[in-house]
């Protein structure tokens, strides 16, 4: 059974507790690099985890599940940092939009490891969760940076105030 690191842990925690604006920095701290940021480093625990439990049997021995999954998994913080160094923050949001759908990606695919027996329910449900982490904080990047290129919010929905 592969564990989280700590710091992982504490940042799926203060994750937690964002409000939905905030934009989620690592430790609050000012963004100097995409690595300082919260969805980045979400998503690279994920990606790295893919790729621990792809190598084990039997998702190792399917190789066209093991490629989509690592690859969907490797795609969004490949993203999000393709969009930090982008100059605009409309061309940021569209790379988050890229990142977003990758970790949705990556959820499917866990689903399919679940259904196929490649996974534990336990394992599957630390996956799911970090994944969903990785996926809020972009979402909430994503929609701290909408005003800023004039871009309405998209489809995707909120709960309404104090269902939470």
């Amino acid at each position: 059974m592969v564990h989280f690191p700590s710091a992982i842990v504490h940042l799926i925690a203060a994750v937690r507790r964002c409000r939905r604006h905030d934009v989620c920095l690592s430790d609050r701290m000012a963004v100097r690099e995409f690595r300082d940021l919260a969805c980045w480093q979400l998503a690279y625990a994920l990606k790295s985890e893919i790729f621990a439990f792809t190598a084990t049997l039997p998702a190792s021995r399917d190789f066209k599940f093991r490629d989509q999954i690592r690859d969907s998994s490797a795609s969004a913080p490949r993203n999000i940092a393709e969009g930090f160094g982008r100059l605009t923050p409309r061309e940021f949001v569209r790379f988050l939009g890229y990142a977003r759908g990758s970790i949705v990606e990556t959820q499917n695919h866990l689903i399919d490891a679940r259904d196929r027996g490649y996974i534990d329910e336990a394992l599957f449900k630390r996956l799911f969760n970090l994944a969903s982490a990785a996926r809020r904080t972009t979402t909430r990047l994503m929609m701290s940076k909408q005003p800023a290129c004039g871009e309405p919010h998209s489809h995707v929905t909120r709960p309404p105030k104090g269902t939470r």
